[in-house]
């Protein structure tokens, strides 16, 4: 049976423009005196703001990543966590954001069950590990990032092996084929609740170099600059690497061979989930989700501020199991 993602289907958070989900710790102005004692480098890009307090110039790449280092070192404890030269910086809030909504989803198969320890898949988890490490440091679930990326995933192994309260929780696997998605790097018996991905957005290297963006503004990058582990948007706020804003296919693309390999393996997750940015590809890969014969599929819809995004989700199990698959059997 398919479920459709409706505005008023049950299985679609009705959420307000403009705010975070109700659970999420970032949905109040941010304190940044609280900030700044956790990460005093922070202090440098604070300015006045016009109706008292403070703020930062969020188009500033270097000001919005000390923000962010000083978010995961702050509310997550997360000491030691950094955004290394050139990679994207993560919005925390955001990737918060998309784990609380995951969260609702994964409850909706539980009714009165106790859940078992959750455990995510972070397909292309990036030099940060940031769904990893905010699944365990937030929500106390445990997981497995993949990368395909050598440096990322060098990276995202160290910010791991920083705090070593979490080595017996997280894992960093290399993705050995960058054009496969959950084959060659998940074992035969393994089982997850639910994967959770933020794919690369743009088509192909071309593209990429002429619809980077920035903010509102449309800026294009230096050729050299989306090669291999070069910063793609050094004028950015966010920064990222080649690999990861663009593959062959971009965003549809990648989702789509996520749709197929998630169909080889049906059981490996309760719940497959990504983002989707554009929400122009959600009905190509709607027809997808057909095709495969999933037994449910939603769309959770997320706001930050003034932009919006959406995670799509599909299970190849019936509620029932589900339920199995996520509650303490007596």
């Amino acid at each position: 049976m398919i479920g459709v993602g409706a505005p008023d289907s049950p299985r679609v958070r009705n959420h307000t423009i403009g705010q975070l989900h109700p659970a999420n710790p970032y949905g109040k102005p941010y304190d940044f005196p609280a900030l700044v004692q956790n990460h005093p480098d922070l202090a440098r890009f604070l300015r006045p703001h016009p109706q008292g307090g403070d703020t930062l110039d969020y188009n500033d790449a270097e000001a919005v990543r000390h923000l962010n280092e000083a978010l995961m070192r702050h509310h997550q404890g997360l000491t030691k966590w950094c955004v290394p030269p050139g990679h994207l910086c993560p919005a925390i809030p955001g990737r918060i954001d998309y784990l609380c909504h995951l969260a609702d989803l994964l409850r909706r198969d539980l009714h009165s069950q106790p859940a078992r320890s959750i455990r995510i898949l972070d397909i292309g988890t990036g030099a940060t590990c940031v769904y990893p490490l905010l699944a365990a440091t937030q929500f106390g679930w445990s997981g497995v990032g993949t990368e395909s990326d050598i440096d990322a995933h060098t990276w995202a192994k160290k910010q791991i092996d920083a705090h070593p309260r979490w080595a017996n929780t997280l894992e960093c696997r290399l993705q050995p084929n960058p054009d496969h998605i959950f084959s060659g790097v998940t074992k035969p018996d393994e089982r997850f609740s639910a994967s959770i991905c933020n794919p690369p957005f743009y088509p192909s290297l071309e593209d990429a170099q002429k619809h980077v963006r920035s903010g509102k503004e449309i800026k294009k990058a230096p050729r050299e600059a989306l090669k291999s582990n070069s910063p793609v948007r050094p004028q950015s706020s966010f920064g990222g690497t080649g690999h990861e804003l663009w593959c062959k296919g971009g965003e549809i693309g990648f989702v789509q061979r996520m749709i197929q390999e998630s169909q080889i393996r049906p059981d490996l997750c309760v719940w497959f989930t990504t983002l989707v940015a554009r929400q122009g590809n959600l009905a190509p890969l709607e027809r997808a989700l057909r095709k495969a014969s999933v037994h449910d599929w939603c769309i959770l819809p997320l706001f930050a501020g003034q932009k919006q995004s959406r995670v799509l989700a599909w299970s190849f199990l019936s509620p029932e199991e589900r339920e199995q698959r996520l509650t303490v059997t007596p």
